[in-house]
């Protein structure tokens, strides 16, 4: 079962993937993609919210979605 923590970190990943698609598609070339990342992260506690510290939690309640050890021989 995933927990908050790992909720947590699921929606900052997609608030991240969400900020990239529309900088993509808000964009004509390089130069400008580079502006608009610039202004998004300098949102106050942006970046460590949604690109840094936030989005690891998934990862670190990762873990907790393991099948227990005496039910891996059902997994093969």
């Amino acid at each position: 079962m995933i927990t908050a923590f790992g909720l947590l970190g699921i929606a900052a990943g997609t608030v991240q993937f969400t900020i990239d698609l529309l900088v993509w598609f808000l964009t004509a070339n390089r130069a400008e993609m580079g502006k608009l990342f610039d202004q998004v992260q300098a949102v106050s506690g942006g970046m460590p919210v949604i690109y840094t510290i936030v989005p690891t939690f998934f990862w670190a309640d990762f873990p907790s979605h393991q099948a227990p050890a005496d039910r891996c021989d059902l997994l093969v």
